[in-house]
């Protein structure tokens, strides 16, 4: 069962490789609203745009973004006893597509994680905030495709930065080009959404999916008024003590994940700023969350272009 499940998971990982035959959908034509709003899409899938803060950490600070969130429904209505609630899953990257991932594989996963006749479950799925069809879109080549292929041709036939120093250099390189001119278009139309892309804003805004996803169910299941949930904007910014009395006060939703390569370090960090908010989560093709976050200290062998796209890289 372990073999296959690996199995199951290393496909599922490598999805983007495969061709999607479904038609496509207008995004632009479903309003964002600050409440998941779902839509039939894809044929077999439910999608929303779930507007949010652009700066989680800035009261004051109007701007917002639109998620772009996918939904494959249970086998079984949400008010069956077998219901086992919502998986969201991050395919990796960073920056692949949650959607794309779940018009590929989401019926494989699902199958996967059911037991028939037991337990049900939806599985959730969103494009990362600048991503795809998330809004706005973090482009550094906003009028050139020809720029765009032309980086992406060079980096590929650089090769892999196993190559040796010269081809690790270069990548930094590269690399630091690259982060200068996505700096120098970052601004207007992109509303300098790559300044607020970071891991723990994406962190948070699971949290206030997690939220969403609850509230909705009460609102189709119950019929209860969710009022009685604590501000959001506390517990998303980590601000909350569940460790103390409150804990035994309020039940708050929890997550279920499964995350592959980059989505093993966007479950790391999830768990590590709420854990509190945790239910049961699965981590595949697991990544060095602490390398990913704080870097080396130095690298003198490569010289300074790693030293300086190092330093870029954290002001960025």
């Amino acid at each position: 069962m372990r073999i296959r499940l690996g199995l199951v998971l290393l496909a599922l990982s490598d999805f983007t490789a495969f061709a999607i035959d479904a038609p496509e959908f207008e995004w632009d034509v479903v309003s964002p609203t600050p409440y998941l709003q779902y839509h039939k899409c894809y044929e077999t899938f439910m999608c929303a745009r779930l507007q949010l803060p652009l700066d989680w950490l800035n009261d004051t600070d109007d701007r917002v973004v639109a998620i772009a969130v996918i939904k494959l429904a249970a086998l079984v209505s949400e008010d069956h006893p077998s219901f086992g609630g919502s998986i969201f899953t991050n395919p990796g990257g960073p920056g692949g597509s949650g959607v794309d991932f779940m018009r590929q594989g989401g019926h494989l996963l699902r199958d996967l994680v059911d037991k028939p006749g037991e337990r049900h479950y939806e599985i959730i799925s969103f494009d990362p905030r600048g991503i795809s069809n998330s809004w706005p879109v973090a482009n550094c080549f906003p009028n050139s495709i020809l720029n765009r292929d032309a980086f992406a041709f060079e980096s590929r036939g650089n090769g892999g930065i196993e190559i040796g120093p010269a081809a690790l250099s270069y990548a930094f390189a590269l690399n630091d080009a690259l982060s200068r001119r996505c700096e120098a278009v970052d601004h207007g139309a992109n509303a300098n959404v790559m300044a607020y892309m970071g891991t723990a804003s994406v962190a948070r805004d699971m949290v206030a999916m997690v939220d969403e996803v609850e509230k909705l169910r009460k609102r189709t299941v119950e019929h209860l008024d969710s009022s009685h949930l604590m501000d959001e904007k506390q517990y998303r910014l980590g601000l909350h003590d569940l460790n103390g009395a409150n804990k035994d006060q309020i039940d708050l939703p929890r997550l279920q994940y499964i995350g592959f390569s980059y989505g093993t370090i966007l479950g790391n960090y999830f768990a590590s700023m709420f854990p509190g908010r945790v239910g049961r989560v699965v981590l595949d093709g697991v990544c060095n969350a602490d390398d990913y976050a704080n870097g080396p200290v130095s690298y003198p062998r490569y010289g300074s272009v790693f030293s300086e796209t190092l330093a870029a890289r954290q002001a960025y």
